[in-house]
């Protein structure tokens, strides 16, 4: 959900020359999340249940969805190159 538009603006905003170098560093950063995910998601599925838990993130990852969609700078983030070579 996140990674599916976030890889496409970093390729229109990142020198060519540095991409490798930015998607390794992504790379890194997304795989760190998971631990923290999990170390968060763990003890909430045991306090609430497991099918308790899936609803309450899912309910929680609509609504982030939904802010996002609604936020004018993010939306607008695809449509401000700052590059020019881009255009």
């Amino acid at each position: 959900m996140f990674n599916a538009p976030i890889i496409p603006l970093m390729q229109k905003r990142v020198d060519p020359a540095k991409f490798g170098r930015v998607m390794g560093l992504f790379g890194a950063l997304t795989t760190l999340a998971y631990p923290i995910g999990l170390f968060i998601a763990g003890p909430a599925a045991e306090a609430l249940g497991l099918n308790r838990w899936f609803v309450v993130i899912g309910m929680a990852l609509c609504i982030l969805m939904l802010a996002f969609s609604l936020c004018r700078p993010l939306r607008a983030l695809d449509g401000a190159a700052s590059d020019e070579r881009f255009r």
